[in-house]
Order: structure tokens, then sequence, then C-alpha cells
């Protein structure tokens, strides 16, 4: 997590693919097509029934920490999270130590780009 060299290639990368688009964005991590987490925080996902975290983040959050074990109902579960149900997440949050559930962060346009092989 130190060396966020490749990671700010990526991003770049990204950036001269997609231009200027008016938004703020970030890049989705996933392994296996499991979400993992974005390039500079956790994911949080609200349905209807459950808060929801992917269930093997690349680090650990002390944010998701703090969450999982903060006696709040409905509790927030870590559970496998596909790439490709993301965009029929009602409510996706990013948190991380600076920014939690209730500082705002909420994704309201999920835009899926291929990455080359």
């Amino acid at each position: 997590y130190a060396d966020r060299h490749q990671l700010s290639a990526l991003r770049e990368a990204v950036a001269a693919r997609i231009g200027d688009v008016g938004l703020d964005w970030d890049i989705v991590l996933h392994r296996d097509g499991l979400l993992l987490e974005t390039s500079y925080s956790a994911i949080v996902i609200r349905t209807d029934q459950a808060w929801l975290t992917p269930a093997t983040p690349l680090l650990p959050s002390t944010r998701i920490a703090a969450l999982l074990a903060a006696d709040q109902v409905p509790q927030i579960r870590r559970v496998d999270i596909k790439l490709a149900d993301l965009p029929e997440c009602p409510e996706i949050y990013l948190v991380n130590a600076l920014i939690g559930l209730d500082d705002g962060v909420v994704v309201s346009d999920i835009r899926m780009l291929q990455s080359a092989p």
C-alpha cells in the first residue's frame, strides 16, 4: 500500500482513455469477478435488507473494522459481491479512515470500462 506507483499509472491510463467526463471517478479493484475495493477506499453497499462489504478486500480497513464491530442495526456483513452486480446495487458508499458513512460519498453513476487484455 505504500508503493502506489502501479495504481497511479493505472489511474493515468484510465484518465487518458475516458477524457474529461465532468465527474469524479475511481477505479474498482476486483479479483476473479469479485469486488475488492477502490483505489482509495473500501466499499459498503446498502440494500433494502442489509449493509454489505466485500468479503476479501486487498487491505484491512480501519473504518470497516469499526463498522463491523459497531452495535448497529442492521449489522454490516462481509459477503462475496460480484463486480457484474455493482451497477444494480441501490446505494454504494466509499469509506476510508477519513471518510465515514455519514460523510456522503455515495456513488450514483456506475460506468464500467472493460480492461485491456
